[in-house]
């Protein structure tokens, strides 16, 4: 099974902030790519992935 590129939309809501954006990530699937998606926004801004909701998962 070949992997593709896939453009995920996610935003995180809380009390004191509200983050959007977009991410390129390469995965085996649309589930896939949610959570790689989670996994390295969650890195980057040091924030929890239960804070982390996805608007969208295009290829």
């Amino acid at each position: 099974m070949d992997g593709k590129d896939y453009k995920v939309k996610w935003y995180a809501k809380g009390v004191d902030f509200n983050y959007s954006g977009t991410r390129k990530v390469w995965a085996y699937g649309m589930e896939d790519a949610k959570e790689r998606a989670i996994n390295r926004v969650s890195k980057e801004m040091c924030l929890s992935k239960s804070l982390i909701n996805i608007e969208s998962v295009e290829r």
